[in-house]
This record gives structure tokens, sequence and C-alpha cells, in this order.
């Protein structure tokens, strides 16, 4: 009787082990994003490796049109849910409002939106911020919408689908794309995440910062570090 109790906490004990041992093989296939996810106290992983993730060879320069052409992104944009319609405005001192982007029913649904108009938006420009872009759309239920925030605007795009969209909430989170240098303007795409090298920068003087940082397809973005790749110091241009 004692030998089969003693056999019987052998093999319990070699179970508990196996369970302990398949757990962390479960956990180490897990990708950088994943544990990301999993660990929300945490801004990055503990066994992230930066230099490997962020080698730069490994990663794509973002076209070099990246800057002049948000409206071609933001017509690639796949809203978080249904519209019949939507259009993106800018909007110049409150007495010009021009249409840059449509998609959607046009033909019956154009005339109900094209009295809409905002008083705030997101992508704000012309020094001092007296220009900015905001979405009028036409929901499931044939309601209008009017998305004229930052916040609005992320939860517009939603999952992010396409770089189109890694630029724009790069753009939100006034981060750019650089050509000068590849650590101003790269990205590789994982799972469930973009990892990018973006541009920020200082007027007056110029500076130039390579920022490194995790998009997840979620639309979370987290910055990791940032070190500044140009310099000059006679250079004091206001935007």
């Amino acid at each position: 009787m004692q030998k089969t109790i003693i056999i019987l906490c052998v093999l319990s004990l070699i179970a508990g082990c196996c369970r302990q041992a398949t757990k962390k093989q479960t956990e180490d296939k897990e990708t950088v994003c994943e544990q990301e996810k999993n660990n929300e106290n945490k801004k990055i992983p503990s066994n992230f490796d930066l230099e490997k993730e962020f080698n730069i060879t490994d990663f794509t320069i973002i076209p070099d049109n990246a800057n002049f052409s948000k409206y071609n992104f933001i017509d690639s944009i796949v809203p978080n849910r249904y519209y019949y319609y939507w259009e993106c405005i800018f909007d110049f001192l409150d007495n010009n409002r021009q249409i840059y982007v449509y998609n959607g029913d046009s033909l019956h649904f154009a005339e109900k939106t094209k009295k809409i108009k905002s008083n705030s938006g997101f992508f704000y420009e012309c020094h001092p911020d007296i220009c900015f872009h905001y979405i009028v759309a036409i929901d499931s239920s044939k309601n209008i919408v009017l998305i004229n925030s930052d916040e609005k605007f992320r939860n517009f795009i939603g999952k992010i689908d396409n770089l189109s969209e890694v630029i724009l909430i790069a753009r939100l989170n006034k981060l750019y794309i650089s050509n000068k240098e590849k650590i101003g303007g790269a990205y590789k795409e994982k799972e469930d995440c973009y990892l990018l090298y973006l541009t920020e920068w200082e007027n007056c003087p110029y500076r130039a910062f390579s920022v490194r940082a995790i998009l997840y397809k979620t639309g979370k973005l987290i910055i990791i570090d940032k070190k500044m790749y140009e310099e000059n110091l006679e250079d004091c241009t206001m935007s």
C-alpha cells in the first residue's frame, strides 16, 4: 500500500512538471506583440530583444510620398463599421468647406451631408491651427455621424487594416515619415502589429528624431524610444 502511494506521488509530481514545461513552451512561442497584449502593466515585454526586433535591415522603407498624399491614405481607410456613405472635409477658416475624399452611395446620401459643418476636427494645419479635417458619415441606421476629433477618428479607423492606416495613426500622434534616412520612415509587419521607425520633428532650431514604436493592429501605439539623427542650429522654421 505504501509503495503504491509513493508511486502515485511520483506520477503526480511528474505530471505537474510536464504541465509547467508545456506552459513555458507555450509562453515562449508567443509573439512579441501577443506578449505585450498580455502584459498591460509593462511597456515592453521582459524578453523583448530590441536589437533583434528593430534590426534596420529587416525593415521596409515607407513610400516617399507619405507626407504629401494624406487624402490617398484617408481614401484607403477600411472603417471599423459599415457606413452607407462618408466624406472627409477640409475646413479653412470656417468658410471654405472642401470635400477631398468620399466613399459609398453618394447618389443617395451626399445631399444629406453637404450642409453639415463642424467647429473642430483632426489633422490641424495652417499655423496657428486654423485649418482642420473632419468626416461626415451616414451609418447603418441612416443617421448622420460626425467624426471631428482625434479620438473619434481613431475609432473610425478601428482595427489597423493596411499601411495607410498605420501612417494616419502615426500622424495623429505627431509622428511623420522622413525619407532622408531609413531610421526616419520604415516598417516591419508582424502577425498582430507593426514595428515602426518614424520621425518626430522640432523647430527652432530644427531637429529630427528617430522614433521606434509598436502599433498593434487593435490600434494601440507604444513609443519605445527616440534619438536625434539630424540637427541644424541655424534653421528656425515655424510651421
